[in-house]
């Protein structure tokens, strides 16, 4: 990318000779701003985390813990 901005047709070769530095300097940022932004992209994807992805699992876990300890307060053994 950086290359076709530098190569330029041999008709065109001596253009660069009447744009000023700073416009040439400036032309160059712009096409570095714009190549890196097309080469950088990246998606984004959502991926939940893993709480949220075990939602089901957990929940029935939880009530059977619930269950167990409810039972277990309720009945009180010479064991515990």
């Amino acid at each position: 990318m950086i290359l076709t901005f530098l190569e330029q047709p041999e008709n065109e070769s001596n253009r660069t000779n009447e744009i000023s530095s700073e416009a040439l300097l400036s032309q160059f940022e712009a096409h570095i701003v714009e190549s890196t932004k097309t080469v950088a992209e990246v998606e984004v994807r959502h991926c939940p985390d893993w709480f949220t992805m075990s939602k089901k699992i957990l929940a029935t876990n939880i009530q059977i813990r619930n269950a167990t300890q409810k039972t277990y307060m309720n009945n009180p053994s010479e064991l515990n």
